[in-house]
């Protein structure tokens, strides 16, 4: 067993570009000899926010954004632990890219690296935005994946229900929110409706007063309707929708 770990962490040196993060279970260890997360900076007393990857179009990302812009103009410096990020001076970014083949392994390694980095740099307020039962406070942006499936079994075709119910993903996500919302550590969980805080009350008995409902916020200067016109005739025109129709535009990668 020692052998191989000591296989494993050779070709971490030979290719830090990876990110590849490994768990040396081995006692024999150097004191003091670092775990394969790459920082760029150091310092873990300032807080923290976990989220797994970056989404140009996703709204846990203009989250993100306007968080670092609001702790940016009250002088707090935040760490984002994440797989993948755009560098920037606005944060320490602290990278845990495990290998992984498919959704479940890349779900389940970015939890266990994350959580591990967290358990050994103690010292700031970490909020996610993924379903880590190492978080202070919570944000459901992805709802309650209980109540997502059933919703989905209400129409689905019956195999594709014997498929869900069978399949290994939607079992490691249900039982990481159970963990989650079981968590001695966590305070508080953010929820972008009212009908959230009540699911997660009907499925994990979570308490609502440690639900803050908070709604999405929207760019009133960037989506003034003298700025969306051109685009909203554009749009018309491209899908041959004339003036008199009531559109709903729908955004986000959920």
């Amino acid at each position: 067993m020692i052998r191989i770990n000591q296989v494993i962490e050779e070709r971490v040196r030979r290719c830090p570009e990876q990110y590849l993060w490994v768990h040396r279970r081995f006692k024999d260890r150097p004191p003091g000899e670092p775990t394969f997360y790459q920082a760029e900076q150091q310092d873990f007393s300032q807080p923290r926010q976990i989220k797994q990857r970056y989404t140009p179009s996703g709204g846990a990302e203009r989250f993100v954004e306007r968080a670092l812009q609001a702790l940016q103009q009250q002088q707090v410096a935040l760490t984002l632990v994440t797989r993948h990020w755009q560098a920037s001076d606005q944060f320490t970014l602290v990278r845990c890219n495990p290998f992984y083949l498919g959704r479940l392994w890349r779900d389940w390694s970015f939890a266990r690296a994350a959580c591990h980095y967290i358990q050994n740099n103690e010292g700031g307020l970490v909020q996610s935005h993924e379903r880590l039962a190492c978080c202070d406070i919570y944000r459901a942006g992805d709802g309650v994946h209980r109540e997502w499936l059933t919703q989905k079994r209400r129409t689905a075709h019956w195999a594709v229900r014997l498929f869900d119910a069978a399949n290994p993903y939607h079992r490691y996500v249900m039982r990481a929110e159970k963990q989650l919302f079981g968590s001695p550590r966590l305070k508080a969980i953010i929820c972008n409706s009212a009908m959230v805080r009540q699911e997660l009350h009907d499925h994990y008995g979570v308490d609502p007063q440690r639900c803050h409902v908070i709604y999405s916020g929207v760019d009133i200067e960037g989506y003034a309707p003298a700025t969306i016109a051109p685009y909203r005739q554009a749009m018309r025109r491209q899908w041959q929708i004339n003036d008199q129709e009531r559109l709903f535009l729908f955004i986000g990668s959920g």
